[in-house]
């Protein structure tokens, strides 16, 4: 099994002083998997995916800082269980499952990084280049090549580590949703 992933995330960093998932990015790529029953199976995809976080002023809500950002891009692997339900069956005999349910572990680089109007430009070197999180998510199938993915992932390893560096800064950690459209062969 393969196929073809295109969506996209939207992204917050706890520790940056802004909040909501106010960063918006590409997430694309391929994956690959195998069926371990007719209800269960392994996918591991290679994507592209833009994270990270922003905070622009809210003049009436009486924000008064500059417009900041981070970009995280990282080549994120998620090697994800599968558990698949509402079979959808044809008269030839042939026959789908319209629901997964799909949860494991994201490996992710990061590959150039960017940092506008934040303190932490100071310190970019200094990101954690290897991220490793966790992922929950589902998708619904529309048939069975087609469908669409809802996934949340978390990270588990700091992109920015306080008590490593510069203890007066905060501790970075992301996360992030993940919005899909999916083609499987």
């Amino acid at each position: 099994m393969g196929g073809l992933i295109v969506g996209m995330n939207a992204s917050q960093i706890d520790g940056d002083q802004a909040g909501g998932f106010n960063k918006v990015g590409l997430v694309a790529g391929i994956r690959g998997g195998f069926y371990l029953s007719e209800k269960s199976m392994i996918t591991i995809d290679m994507l592209y995916s833009q994270r990270g976080s922003q905070r622009k002023p809210n003049p009436k809500l009486g924000d008064n800082f500059a417009p900041y950002s981070i970009n995280t891009p990282y080549i994120e692997v998620p090697l994800l269980f599968h558990f698949k339900d509402w079979k959808q069956e044809y008269e030839d005999g042939s026959s789908y499952h319209r629901v997964s349910a799909e949860a494991g572990l994201a490996f992710g680089y990061l590959i150039n990084p960017t940092v506008t109007n934040y303190h932490y430009d100071k310190e970019i070197q200094n990101f954690n280049k290897i991220d490793i999180g966790w992922t929950i998510g589902v998708s619904f199938y529309f048939n069975e090549h087609i469908g669409f993915s809802s996934r949340f992932q978390r990270s588990l390893t700091p992109l920015y580590n306080n008590q490593k560096y510069v203890k007066n800064f905060e501790r970075l950690l992301g996360y992030h949703f993940n919005f899909g459209v999916f083609y499987v062969i």
